[in-house]
């Protein structure tokens, strides 16, 4: 079957083709942080080495961008540590790693995001979401 079969893509080479796709677990503790929780999910589904490559839920780059309560966070140095654990617990299982990340724009609110006003490429409102208009980013921002 040519799903068990290796892959090679650029220098990346999966022992096989199946890939988990990013999905919220929102498991994450404090501050986004990987918790034991996201460590366990993350491992049980990996345990055995069936999956070839885990795409990790979507991980936010700067609070204003927080898409939703329990997301993680890629978003300060702080977050390193839990990152690492959770890379090298991916890879005890035999499985490579990548990360979805993301920034909501116009697709959150100020209680998600600590009170911080949401920030768009442009301020046009989310659909979804028309009572918080965001505040368009600056050039230097979006650099």
């Amino acid at each position: 079957m040519i799903m068990k079969q290796p892959i090679t893509i650029g220098n990346l080479t999966l022992h096989n083709r199946l890939v988990l796709p990013p999905m919220a677990s929102k498991t994450s503790g404090d501050h986004g942080y990987v918790s034991d929780d996201m460590i366990a999910y993350y491992e049980d589904i990996c345990r055995g080495g069936y999956i070839g490559l885990v795409i990790t839920e979507h991980a936010y780059i700067h609070m204003g961008g927080k898409a939703s309560e329990g997301q993680m966070s890629v978003a300060e140095d702080g977050a390193i540590e839990g990152l690492k654990q959770l890379v090298d617990t991916i890879h005890g299982c035999g499985s490579k790693v990548i990360c979805q990340i993301n920034h909501a724009g116009s697709g959150t609110n100020m209680g998600v995001t600590g009170g911080l006003m949401p920030v768009g490429p442009s301020p046009v409102g989310h659909p979804k979401r028309a009572a918080e208009q965001p505040r368009e980013m600056t050039l230097e921002e979006i650099k």
